[in-house]
Parts: structure tokens; sequence; C-alpha cells
């Protein structure tokens, strides 16, 4: 065993101190690195734990959104549109958006137009003179006499109304035994009911259902109010489906007459059921222009399958006027299915005017609903021209239609472009103008055709406002009378509003 030396040992000792010192270190540092492995190893998983939470939370902000939207519709539906209170220092002249104004100075109503329609010598049912010779506030006498006339227009005594309004007639029916037939045969049928209800109070009963939009109760208090007439609600239950099943005839030509005009709107609504079999939808359809028939199905579902029906087969090359939805889909031709301009018009409005969007998204809401006012309006103002033009000489200038077209889809196209920081609802609706692009543009493609559905809208305004009394049908059986009802008392009010009763008169003189 070799020596060794103090200094050696020095040497020795100080050569392990060192080592030991390096192992330390190198113990530390592997140690360091363990651990900061463990900490980019955690730091990768957090980072992908905040993605998939910024994603998660992206995605609820849209669903949130589209939520709060909604919510703004169905408070529209329900309580009203409410005029949206501009911030504090800002009005409607900050818009970020104008308006084109209307075409030329709004029309001015004539004086007459104030006043009650005069009366023709026929209509006169009295005469009363009021003379005066002295002045009512001092008693000297008049002198220069002139006579002015005035009509009063009144109705009868509200207590000697019943006794005018009520008809009671007494039936001797002669009846005899017929020996051949072994049966006892009578002149006219004979009624079960020793009392029953005439042909006019059914009649009265039907208008105020339909065109008066009354509930039963509402008619049974007239009747017992003004007439003495006793009516309960299954009567009149029964005196309508009567009616109804007396009208089928007419209410199929009706149909008919419809499903065979050049151009036919349709449109849907809600018409609840209470003991539901089919749906709780009533659809519409009607012919373009004022004093168009219309026809109905209610009780029925939202299904493709009633639009089918209602429409039928019609002439071809029959333009479909209609919304979006998605049932009027594939049911007329390429270039024969027309979409209304003004539900787009009227989304866009009520998304720029949304108190859940944000200042900056309204804005941008607002941008593309004054574009595509300024578009729909160069639409109407040409496709007016040209109608008026055609209704006077027959022409039909497609150069001039077709180069107009090009500039209004040009601009119809760039804004229907979904942009970054679009709300899902505004790029939804850009989404389904770029989709059905060619749909919006029929209406420039021949006379005669609508560039909205309004008219669809308009037929279904009184059958709405039946819904909000009566709160729709109780039963499927009723629902398909108020569909055979209204389909010709409604056609029959728009084709003659002035002498209405006399044509349903003999309408069901004729079908009896």
């Amino acid at each position: 065993m070799p020596k060794h030396t103090e200094e050696s040992l020095r040497e020795l000792v100080e050569k392990l101190r060192t080592e030991r010192n390096n192992f330390k270190s190198m113990y530390e540092n592997a140690k360091d690195r363990k651990h900061t492995k463990r900490l980019e190893s955690k730091i990768a998983e957090q980072s992908g734990v905040i993605e998939l939470l910024r994603e998660q939370n992206a995605l609820l902000a849209g669903q949130n959104e589209t939520l709060k939207l909604r919510v703004d519709e169905l408070e529209r539906m329900v309580f009203g549109k409410h005029k949206r209170k501009d911030p504090p220092g800002r009005s409607e002249k900050d818009s970020p958006v104008s308006l084109p104004a209307p075409a030329g100075p709004k029309e001015k109503r004539p004086p007459f137009s104030y006043r009650r329609k005069t009366p023709g010598e026929s209509e006169v049912t009295g005469t009363e003179n009021i003379p005066v010779s002295a002045c009512p506030d001092c008693g000297h006498a008049l002198g220069k006499a002139k006579t002015v006339v005035r009509f009063s227009e009144d109705i009868p005594s509200l207590e000697t109304l019943k006794i005018l309004l009520r008809a009671v007639t007494k039936l001797s029916i002669g009846t005899g035994y017929c020996p051949h037939c072994r049966k006892r045969k009578s002149s006219v049928p004979i009624p079960p009911q020793t009392v029953s209800l005439g042909e006019n109070v059914r009649a009265l009963a039907c208008y105020q259902s339909v065109i008066q939009n009354q509930s039963y109760s509402q008619i049974s208090r007239f009747l017992s109010d003004f007439a003495g007439i006793a009516v309960s609600d299954g009567e009149i239950a029964n005196v309508l489906e009567t009616e109804k099943a007396r009208l089928v005839p007419e209410c199929e030509a009706i149909r008919e007459r419809i499903r065979n005009g050049g151009t036919v709107h349709c449109d849907e609504t809600g018409h609840p059921v209470a003991k539901e079999e089919q749906g709780n939808y009533l659809w519409g359809m009607t012919n373009p222009g004022p004093g168009s028939e219309v026809a109905f199905l209610a009780g029925r579902s939202r299904g493709k399958g009633n639009a089918e029906e209602l429409l039928g087969k019609g002439p071809e090359g029959r333009v479909l006027v209609s919304d979006d939805y998605g049932a009027y889909r594939n049911l007329s031709p390429k270039g024969c299915h027309g979409l209304c301009w003004a539900h787009p018009l009227r989304k866009f409005r009520d998304l720029k005017d949304s108190p859940s969007l944000k200042e900056a998204q309204r804005k941008r809401c607002a941008a593309i609903y004054g574009a595509f006012a300024k578009t729909y309006a160069s639409l109407e103002k040409i496709r007016k021209e040209e109608n008026a033009r055609h209704g006077k000489t027959g022409e039909w200038r497609t150069e001039r239609i077709a180069k107009a077209e090009a500039k209004l889809r040009a601009s119809f196209r760039k804004l229907a472009i979904v942009k970054k920081g679009d709300p899902e609802k505004l790029k939804t609706l850009k989404e389904s103008l770029a989709k059905n692009e060619d749909e919006y543009f029929v209406c420039l493609s021949r006379p005669g055709i609508p560039s909205d559905n309004n008219q669809a809208e308009r037929m279904l305004r009184p059958l709405v406002l039946k819904r909000k009394i009566s709160q729709g049908s109780k039963t499927q059986k009723w629902a398909d009378a108020f569909g055979v009802l209204a389909t010709v008392l409604l056609s029959l009010k728009a084709k003659h509003p002035d002498d209405f009763f006399a044509k349903y008169h003999e309408l069901r003189k004729s079908l009896a």
C-alpha cells in the first residue's frame, strides 16, 4: 500500500470534494430537468384545455347570441315591436346608413275622403223638417230663409231592435200516409225539434264567426241581446258544420280557380287545435291583386304535403310566390318559384335594431339593411315601370330588364358575402340569399309577378285575429269546417265587399 504524504492527502480530499460537488450539481440539474419536463407537460396539457375552452366559449357565445335574437323575435310576436331608444348622445341622425327616400312626395288625401259618403235618394228612409223663425239667442225674427240639407245615419232604438230582428214563423206542414210506400209523407222535411233555427240566423252565425271573428259566446250573446234568440255553443257548432257541408262544392271550385291562375301566393300561420289529430297550422293561397279569392286548409301540420294538397296541379308555367320556408322548395319548375323580398328586408331591419347585439354588430347589420333596401327599391322601380308599360303597350322590354337585372344581381351578391365578425343570424340570412339568388329575381322574368308575398300575409290577417280571439279550434272536425267556411265567405267578401249579403244569399240558395 503506497504511502501518502500530507500534501497528497490534501489533494485527494480536494479532488473528492470537487467530484462530490460535481455529482451534487449534476443531481440538482437532473432534478430540475425532470421538474421542467413535468411543468412543460402540464403547460401543454393546460394549453390544450385553454384552446378547448376558447372553442367552447366561442360556440356558447354564438348560441347565446342566437338565443337572444330568438327571444327578441318572440317578444315582438307576443308584445309587438317596441321602438329602440337611442343611447345617450346618439340620435337617429347618427345612423351609420342612410336609407333610400320614398319615390316622390307622399300623395295627399282628397278632402272628401275624410267625410262620410252622402246617401242617395233611394237610401233615405225618412225625412224630418226642423224649421226656425226666430233667433234662438235673442228672439228676433229671422229673414232670408234658407234650408240646409244634412243626413243622419242611425239604427232603430235599441229597445225596438230586438222586435225588428226576431221573426217567428209558424209552419203548418201537411202530411199524409202513402199506401204504396207504406210511409207517412210530408210536403217538406219535418225538423226533429219543435223549434229550430231559420236560414237567416244560420247565415248570420257564419258571418259573425268568419268575417267578424267572433267567438261562440259572442255570437250567442249578440243573438240573445238583439234578437231574443237563445243559442248554445253546441247549436252554433252544428250550424257551422251544416253550412260547411253545403259550401264544400263552392270551396272546391274556388280552389281550382286559384290553382289555375298565372301566379299563386302561399303562406302558413298557427292555428291551434285542442284535440289535435293532424297539426296546429293553417295554410292559405290566393292570387295577386285586390278582390282575389282565397283558399285555406286548417288544423294541419307544417309538412310539405299540405302545400302540395293546397296548390294541386296548376297550368304549366304557373309561378309560386312564397317566403323561403323549406316546404315550398321543388313545388314548381325552375324559374317558376319567386321568393319574397320583404321577408329578408324585415329580418335585416330587426337585426339592426336588436338590443341583443353589440353596437359594432348593429352598425354592420344596419349597413347590410341599407344596401338591401336600396337594391330592393331599385328592383321595384324597374319592375313597376316595365309592368306599367306592358299594361299600356303589351311590350316587355327583355333587353332593358336584363341589363338592370345584371346590375342588381351584382349588388345582391356583394351584400350576400359572409364576412368575419358577422352575427350568426346575419350569416344565416346571407347564406340563404346566396343560395336562392335566382328565386329572388323571378319577379323580373315576366309581367305581373310581385316581388313580395304581402298578398298572402294580408290574406291571413283576418284568420290571425280570429285565432287570437277564439284560440283556434276545439276539434279537427271544426278545423276542417272552418277552412271551408273561411275559403267561401272571405272570397265572397273580397270579390263583393258592397253587396256581400246579397251574393251570399244567392249562393246559399243555389246550393240548397
